[in-house]
């Protein structure tokens, strides 16, 4: 009869402890959606790199994405803590070197940039 008190008690820290993590990650804005950032490849070429960085008041990074094949499109998602700005840069095969800034982003919105033989153009699609 002693047992059934004793797995009550662990039942309810258990619980107890599910919620506080709960609590914690809703109040650290934990569950925050991503960023996304579809790149179309209409350069009629081969892009060598893509690269996206973007920076917020919390963090910076840097992803490098396989690029898409010519007239593919590549999505990429990352995580973004609040408001802040990211850019593409791409080299193409035939060497040139293109960036692009993206602009204004906050968890959430989802953008969309055409790399063509002489410029990456595009911007927001949407938001959360």
């Amino acid at each position: 009869m002693a047992t059934r008190p004793r797995i009550l008690l662990v039942l309810i820290i258990a619980v107890a402890s599910f919620v506080s993590g709960i609590y914690v990650a809703i109040s650290r804005h934990w569950f925050q959606p991503l960023v996304t950032v579809s790149v179309a490849n209409v350069s009629g070429q081969e892009i060598q790199s893509l690269v996206v960085t973007y920076a917020s008041y919390g963090a910076k990074g840097r992803i490098e994405s396989p690029p898409p094949k010519p007239g593919d499109t590549t999505v990429i998602h990352f995580f973004h803590q609040g408001e802040g700005s990211f850019q593409i840069d791409a080299l193409l095969a035939d060497g040139k070197v293109m960036h692009a800034v993206g602009g204004y982003i906050e968890p959430g919105y989802r953008c969309f940039f055409k790399v063509s033989p002489d410029e990456i153009t595009g911007g927001l699609v949407g938001g959360f």
